[in-house]
């Protein structure tokens, strides 16, 4: 049976403003204790003018915000829509994901779905989950804009000192609004959220990527570091470690010891088996033992005491030797599920893990970015790499002021621009050393802007974690990286494992750094994503640039074949040694390189490099430039080409 509800009639304008039924007329002003009623049921027949009405106010409502949408990208939102009321219609099970860019309308089809079948007396129910308070503040602020009564919306969170409060008796509440954070508290949580009037909620919508599982990981270098430092106390000064502190890092030896002789055991040859963390030492609570560590400036392994005579594995990913371990979170009971993912497009993990099915007739690439520009310095910069760079006085001066050098002479005065770099950690301030050092190489970073909003802050300076979570920001033009994020390797077996709900399972432990890869260029789409190319006009994204230093493989393609279709890459020139206006050798080479493959005719579809070289005009490089200049040119390559052993090759476009 076809699942796909039939989308090829479409409202005009007129009849998308349709008032509520006469069931919800007149009660926007009832007080929010006033009980609804609604039709138990919604008629088959029905089904199509719910798709419809909702896809006619959805376009309205992206098109109020700026967006002219286009037919292919109209046709798509019609299709998702079409399937969320065959899932809360029983026709379609399990959990869907849809690769919607940022800034296409996600959260919007969710509002007009929920909107429509209120409209329409359906009495079907929903759930919208989020990941922050503010985000469900929102969508309840979109909804009563609609002309939803307030009482039928539901509110679940925990944050008590938010403004929106959680509401009670919500199983009479049709429209549900929850944070991921209580959609994830396990099947406890479930009568809280998942029913309406004594059955279980029609459908179910998650924004954002979907983690259907807690995992924790613990390096056994980690836990040596910390039982080291702890025997060099003892050995110096032990008065100065307490009882507590004892106890907990015997907690940690033993908990060391047993990943380290499961690791050997598997070292034999023997498979993998099930371990299990040892009990608390007797007397002491998780709390204290964590306080002990945390005294002692081992904070990040405290966590380890919460999971004391957990089942775990030992596991070796790459050169790291760690126990993990995960639980369920997100109830198997909500098979009603459509995962609104904008990253689906290059996450690798949701592919493996196979909690996640993409609908096949959902295109992939709704908008072009031939309007962006996307500048690559290879560059290590990952928190460690990055960080050892950054706290060097010297190299962190050579690396502010390339990004001072940008804002200052390559981008407009007028524009905004999005700083993106780590939190801080072990007292290491990365936003405040870097807008100290930006104002110390002449940028201004107290300018403000003018917006369609009013005075805003021309330098946004951001911390990863923020990448999903606000788009306040998204006036800015221009996106500047100044580090990457890249999540442990560990970490992300733990969660491999946990999204196939398998602890010894070894399938896809081998693509753990292509896993690493596609999480990196998720984060770089979802934070470029809080910029202006957010916004799109007939398919087109608007213009924008990124400056982004990355050296870890793949990520570059996966972003720019998969996040960006159509983005433009170029090299991100770097300055000469003594900070001028003047190109260095290798950069201004790879630009003439650059230049003459442009020029070379349509029918010359491959040169070598001996005979590039050859034709190059100009001053001819020296060896080591030339070298140089290719490399850093194969990293960038100009648009239609790409570099094969000593030659440069034409990509042709129906190969690419």
């Amino acid at each position: 049976m076809n699942t796909a509800l039939d989308t090829s009639v479409h409202l005009n304008r007129q009849q998308s403003s349709l008032p509520l039924r006469d069931n919800l007329r007149g009660v926007s002003d009832v007080r929010e204790s006033t009980p609804l009623k609604f039709r138990k049921r919604v008629p088959a027949a029905a089904v199509p003018h719910l798709t419809r009405l909702a896809h006619s106010r959805l376009l309205e409502n992206l098109e109020r915000y700026g967006n002219a949408v286009s037919e292919t990208h109209s046709d798509a939102l019609m299709r998702l829509l079409a399937d969320m009321s065959a899932m809360a219609l029983g026709r379609r099970k399990g959990r869907y994901g849809y690769a919607l860019p940022c800034g296409a309308g996600k959260s919007q089809a969710a509002v007009c779905w929920a909107w429509a079948s209120l409209a329409l007396g359906t009495g079907l129910s929903c759930l919208i989950a989020s990941s922050r308070v503010d985000n469900l503040k929102e969508l309840r602020d979109e909804l009563i804009a609609l002309g939803v009564p307030p009482q039928a919306i539901g509110v679940l969170h925990s944050q008590l000192d938010h403004p929106l409060r959680s509401t009670e008796g919500n199983t009479e509440r049709p429209i549900m609004l929850v944070t991921h954070a209580r959609l994830q508290g396990g099947d406890k949580n479930l009568p809280q959220y998942a029913f309406y009037r004594g059955r279980k909620r029609d459908l179910f919508i998650y924004d954002e990527s979907l983690v259907s599982a807690d995992h924790w990981s613990v390096s056994a270098l980690a836990l040596s570091k910390a039982i080291g430092s702890a025997k060099e106390i003892l050995e110096t000064d032990p008065d100065t470690l307490s009882d507590d502190a004892q106890a907990a890092y015997g907690y940690i030896t033993d908990c060391r010891d047993l990943i380290l002789e499961e690791m050997r055991r598997q070292a034999k040859g023997q498979r993998p088996k099930r371990l299990t963390f040892p009990p608390l030492p007797y007397g002491y609570t998780a709390e204290e033992l964590s306080v002990a560590l945390e005294s002692e400036h081992q904070a990040p392994l405290g966590f380890i005491f919460q999971h004391a005579g957990s089942t775990a594995r030992a596991l070796r990913v790459q050169s790291l030797n760690g126990g993990v371990w995960f639980n369920v979170t997100v109830p198997e009971e909500l098979d009603s599920l459509i995962v609104l993912d904008a990253s689906l497009v290059v996450r690798l993990l949701p592919a493996l893990s196979g909690q996640i099915k993409r609908s096949p007739s959902f295109p992939d690439k709704l908008l072009s970015y031939e309007n962006v520009v996307l500048h690559h310095m290879p560059l290590k910069a990952g928190r460690k790499s990055f960080s050892d760079m950054f706290w060097n006085t010297r190299t962190r001066h050579q690396f502010v002021r390339e990004i001072a050098h940008v804002i200052n002479h390559k981008l407009p005065a007028g524009e905004g621009i999005n700083v993106w770099t780590f939190k801080t950690r072990t007292g290491k301030d990365y936003v405040g050393q870097l807008r100290a050092d930006l104002k110390r190489h002449g940028v201004d970073v107290a300018a403000t802007i003018d917006t369609p909003v009013g005075s805003r802050p021309r330098i946004n300076i951001l911390t990863w974690g923020q990448e999903t979570a606000t788009n306040q920001y998204a006036y800015a033009r221009h996106t500047v990286f100044a580090g990457v994020i890249h999540r442990d390797l560990l970490d992300l077996a733990s969660e491999l494992l946990a999204e196939t709900r398998s602890l010894l399972a070894s399938d896809n432990l081998g693509r753990v750094k292509d896993i690493q890869a596609s999480e990196v260029a998720h984060a770089l789409y979802q934070a470029a994503s809080r910029s202006t190319i957010r916004h799109h006009r007939d398919g087109v994204a608007e213009p924008g640039t990124i400056w982004l230093p990355i050296k870890t493989p793949g990520v570059l393609s996966l972003l720019a074949e998969h996040a960006l279709p159509g983005v433009q890459r170029v090299p991100w020139l770097r300055m000469a040694d003594d900070w001028g206006e003047r190109e260095t050798a290798t950069a201004a080479t790879a630009r003439r390189i650059a230049s003459l493959l442009s020029s070379l005719p349509a029918d010359a579809t491959e040169i070598s490099a001996r005979r590039l070289l050859d034709t190059l005009p100009g001053e001819r490089p020296t060896p080591d430039v030339w070298k140089a200049a290719q490399s850093l040119l194969a990293a960038n390559p100009p648009p239609g080409w790409e570099r094969r052993a000593r030659s440069w090759v034409r990509i042709l476009a129906d190969a690419a």
